[in-house]
C-alpha cells in the first residue's frame, strides 16, 4: 500500500522532489524505507538530501529519467 501511495503521489504531482517525511507520516519509517529501497533497486527513484524551508537538510526522493 505505501510503495502504491508513493508511486500514484509521484504521478498526480507535476513535480519531481518529494519530502520522504510526508509518506513516514502516513505509514511509518519501518514501511517507507522498504518501500523506497524497492523503487530505488528498480530505478525509479533517488534518495538526497536538500536543503528545506527552514534551512535544515531533509532527505527527499528525486523521479529519476
Amino acid at each position: 500500500a505505501c510503495r502504491a501511495f508513493i508511486e500514484t503521489t509521484m504521478r498526480a504531482e507535476d513535480r519531481q522532489v518529494f519530502v520522504i517525511d510526508q509518506f513516514v507520516d502516513r505509514f511509518g519509517q519501518d514501511v517507507v524505507d522498504a518501500a523506497i529501497e524497492q523503487l530505488r533497486k528498480e530505478k525509479l527513484v533517488e534518495v538526497t538530501e536538500e536543503k528545506g524551508l527552514d534551512g535544515e537538510m531533509v532527505k527527499v526522493l528525486k523521479r529519476r529519467r
